[in-house]
């Protein structure tokens, strides 16, 4: 799967699958259904999504798969503009989840954008941010806004310990609607509040989350090393997902 393959004009949904099964499916294409809608880009049904899928999954092995909508055509096309859709898979890792290594960006963020919060293939200055983080020895980088808010990584919502309560940027500070963010919230094992830069030195733990890894913990974080010991239950507790049949 090649993480270039994406254009401006798309939107992207990434999940994995495991021998047939999903998890938590219907919040992956509710999520990229609002985003077609806000950025006019055709979205099949449900239905067709899930067989469109069911095409493109070996049912045999483990996979993540990348459901992408592209914008096709227009100003500088012969052809009139459509939505085009493309599936890629990739083998999913069988190796235990290690502690990560986050850097911070080189430079904050506008504050409160809206648009960071669709999973869009307009990710040049993450992606680039992501390199940078790769050549530093790190796993990820740490994006924070103009006001010193900490937001997300470039693939990652973020969770932070502080006084015995997890803690994650609420939406409306302009990053993503994670599935396992919203699964965490619903379970109430997390809830949402803005954490600044300068509050580091406080917090107790780190844990990072997409659906495609699960969580994660954070062993460091710029220049903060963190404890991974008091991260273990909510580890504990949030990893063990059901997987469905896509048809049921």
């Amino acid at each position: 799967m090649d993480d270039y393959a994406l254009c401006g004009y798309s939107l992207f949904e990434t999940f994995s699958a495991r021998q047939g099964c999903f998890w938590r499916l219907e919040d992956h294409y509710k999520r990229l259904a609002a985003s077609a809608a806000v950025f006019s880009m055709e979205m099949p049904s449900e239905q067709v999504f899930r067989e469109e899928i069911a095409s493109a999954h070996d049912s045999r092995i483990d996979q993540v798969l990348r459901y992408t909508l592209i914008r096709a055509g227009g100003r500088w096309s012969d052809q009139p503009a459509e939505c085009r859709r493309k599936i890629l898979t990739k083998p999913l890792s069988g190796r235990a989840p290690e502690a990560l290594d986050l850097c911070m960006a080189q430079q904050p963020l506008a504050c409160l954008d809206e648009l960071r919060r669709h999973k869009s293939g307009s990710r040049i200055y993450y992606q680039a941010q992501f390199d940078r983080a790769r050549k530093a020895d790190c796993h990820d980088c740490v994006f924070i806004d103009l006001e010193g808010r900490l937001l997300e990584t470039s693939s990652y919502n973020l969770y932070f310990l502080m006084n015995g309560q997890w803690l994650t940027p609420p939406l409306r500070l302009g990053l993503l609607p994670g599935v396992f963010r919203g699964y965490l919230l619903q379970q109430r094992l997390v809830r949402e509040r803005e954490v600044h830069l300068s509050q580091l030195p406080e917090v107790s733990a780190v844990i990072v989350s997409n659906s495609v890894q699960g969580l994660r913990p954070v062993r460091r974080l710029g220049d903060h090393s963190i404890r991974t010991e008091p991260a273990a239950n909510l580890l504990r507790i949030a990893n063990h997902r059901v997987y469905r049949p896509l048809f049921s």
